[in-house]
C-alpha cells in the first residue's frame, strides 16, 4: 500500500477498486493498472542451491465483488533496482490467460546479493529463456544428427494453462511450443502429460506434434482395490483378498476403455499406460502399507503359490513350514487386525 493518504486514494474506493491483502512474499498483492507496487527484496525469494523460476498470476477483481475474475492478454513488467536505480525491466505477456514467469538470475549475483553484468544478461522472461535454451541446443556439434526413431524416448513438458493453477508457470503457448523443440533436439519422440493443445496437433500431426507420436504413456485405471480411510475396509490394498475376486473381467473392460480414449485423444505407435503416477505400490492402499505383503495371510498364500509355480520348495529358504517364508518386507510386522487385537487386550478393564 502507498505510504502517504494521496496514493491510498489514488487507488480507488475499498471494497470496490481494491482490497486490503498481506504483501508479504508468497502472498497476494494488490497492483493497480499501471501504477508499481512496492518493492521486494530479491532476497526474499532466494532459494539456496536453486534458479528462481518467478511465477506471476494476475486475479481480476469484479465489479463491487471480491471473488477473481479471469484475465485475458495479461502484460506483466517487472522492474529490478539496486540502490535506487533501475538495472533492468522485463516484460511478459499471457496470452491465454493471467500467468506470466521470469527466469531471475539470483545465482548470478556477487558478494552481499549486488548485481553482476550476469544477473543483468541473464535474467529475462520465460519465453526469451526458452529460445535462448533452445539456441543452445541448436548449436551442438551433433545437432545436425539424424534424431531416433525406432527407440522411444518420452517425457513429460507441461506448465502451460489458459489461467493458474498448479504446476502452470505461462499462459503463453510460444513457450511451451519452444520447450518442446528442445526436447525434441534431445530426441524425445513422445510425451506423458502436456497440454490439450499439443495433444491436438499430434492427432492432426501438425507442427511439432508430427515428431511427437512414437510413443504415448497415459494415466491407465488405477489399482482395483479399496484406498484405506476412514471406512477401515480389510481389503484396502490387498490385490488378494476374497472380495477382489471377479474384478480381472471389470478391469479388463476399463482398459480397454481408456486405450480407445487415449488412441482418440492423441494416436502414437506404441501405448503405456501409467497405472499410479509416482510408482508406489498397490499395498500402500493397506492400512499396513508395504507391510501388508508379509502380514496379510491371502497375500502370503498367493506369494507362496508364485514360488511352487517356480519350481522352489521349502528346501530352497530353509525352512520347514511355508508360514516361515515371507516377504522380507515386514516380515516381523503385524497386521492391523493384530495391532487393534492387542491394543484392545492390553487396555485397563473398567
Amino acid at each position: 500500500m502507498p505510504a502517504d493518504e494521496a496514493g491510498v486514494r489514488a487507488l480507488g474506493v475499498e471494497g470496490k477498486q481494491y482490497f486490503l491483502t498481506s504483501d508479504k512474499w508468497g502472498k497476494s498483492l494488490w497492483l493497480k493498472e499501471g501504477v508499481w507496487s512496492a518493492s521486494v527484496p530479491l532476497a526474499s525469494m532466494h532459494i539456496p542451491g536453486k534458479r528462481l523460476l518467478l511465477t506471476i498470476t494476475v486475479d481480476g477483481m469484479q465489479a463491487r465483488e471480491k471473488s477473481p475474475a479471469v484475465l485475458k492478454d495479461v502484460t506483466v513488467e517487472l522492474e529490478f533496482l539496486h540502490e535506487g536505480k533501475v538495472i533492468k525491466r522485463l516484460t511478459e505477456r499471457g496470452p491465454d490467460g493471467p500467468t506470466v514467469g521470469f527466469r531471475v538470475a539470483d545465482d548470478e549475483l556477487g558478494p552481499k546479493d549486488t548485481p553482476t553484468p550476469a544477473f543483468v544478461r541473464d535474467t529475462k522472461g520465460l519465453l526469451d529463456y526458452a529460445k535462448e535454451r533452445l539456441r543452445f541446443m541448436q548449436t551442438l556439434p551433433w545437432a545436425s544428427r539424424p534424431l531416433p526413431k525406432r527407440f522411444a524416448i518420452v517425457t513429460d513438458c507441461f506448465g502451460y494453462k489458459p489461467g493458474s493453477g498448479f504446476a502452470v508457470r505461462t499462459a503463453n503457448k510460444e513457450v511451451l511450443l519452444t520447450e518442446l523443440e528442445s526436447v525434441r533436439e534431445l530426441g524425445v519422440n513422445g510425451l506423458r502429460q502436456t497440454p490439450d493443445f499439443v495433444f491436438d496437433l499430434i492427432k492432426e500431426k501438425k507442427g511439432i506434434g508430427k515428431d511427437l507420436s512414437r510413443i504415448r504413456i497415459a494415466i491407465g485405471v488405477g489399482y482395483p482395490v479399496p484406498i484405506w480411510n476412514a471406512h477401515k475396509n480389510l481389503a484396502s490394498g490387498c490385490p488378494y483378498n476374497p472380495a477382489m475376486r471377479g474384478y480381472e473381467e471389470k478391469e479388463k473392460a476399463q482398459i480397454l476403455a481408456t486405450l480407445a480414449y487415449v488412441e482418440q485423444q492423441a494416436p502414437a505407435d506404441e501405448i503405456w499406460l501409467l497405472e499410479v503416477d509416482e510408482i508406489p505400490s498397490v499395498f500402500d492402499w493397506a492400512p499396513e502399507s508395504k507391510s501388508h505383503q508379509s502380514t496379510c495371510p491371502y497375500c502370503r498364500a498367493a506369494f507362496h503359490e508364485f514360488l511352487r509355480r517356480q519350481g522352489l520348495t521349502l528346501a530352497d529358504f530353509g525352512a520347514k513350514r511355508w508360514e516361515d517364508v515371507r516377504s522380507t518386507y515386514g516380515y516381523w510386522s503385524k497386521s492391523y487386525a493384530e495391532t487393534v487385537a492387542a491394543a484392545a487386550s492390553a487396555a485397563p478393564s473398567s
